[in-house]
């Protein structure tokens, strides 16, 4: 969702009961750094088209992002979660990172268990900070289990040398 879409592209994702948009940041910077170049700006713009057009053929369109949780997009996921509510973002999920080389012309993204322990701990009460914004404001969010019970161990253990393929 990068690109710019065509009128007739919004229209058809105006008719839809669902749109799921995948959005890991709302940093202009990072998210090109993430996604091959790609421009958050085309993403936010697709989105509120999108929205406002299903307005006003009498459509209600449920949204919900997609937001995969890594090392390098979890300091900036309030600020992402935030501006979701305000675009009217009906709910949000969290997804576990798998463990991956990042493609060519990417920056690596690692799990946030591979953070240190402190940087854990933070990363964990940003979590539940997000948890305590969606109820707040009537949002539904599912940050999946693997990335609770990773970071959780890690805590746990203290360990520095964690890895989160061995530790699964």
């Amino acid at each position: 969702m990068c690109k710019l879409f065509t009128e007739q592209e919004l229209e058809v994702l105006a008719s839809l009961d669902h749109l799921t948009v995948s959005i890991d940041t709302i940093d202009v910077k990072l998210f090109k750094q993430l996604r091959r170049g790609g421009d958050v700006r085309h993403l936010v713009y697709n989105y509120t088209r999108i929205r406002n057009i299903s307005k006003r053929l009498g459509n209600y369109l449920t949204t919900s992002w997609s937001i995969v949780c890594s090392d390098q997009s979890i300091w900036g996921l309030i600020d992402l979660i935030e501006y979701g509510i305000y675009l009217g973002v009906d709910g949000f999920t969290l997804c576990n990172l798998g463990a991956t080389d990042a493609p060519d012309g990417t920056l690596q993204a690692n799990h946030v268990s591979e953070l240190s322990v402190d940087d854990c701990k933070r990363a964990l009460t940003i979590l539940n900070e997000l948890e305590q914004i969606c109820k707040i404001n009537n949002r539904h969010i599912d940050i999946k289990s693997g990335i609770l019970d990773t970071l959780k161990l890690k805590i746990e253990s203290g360990s520095t040398n964690w890895n989160y393929k061995g530790n699964v």
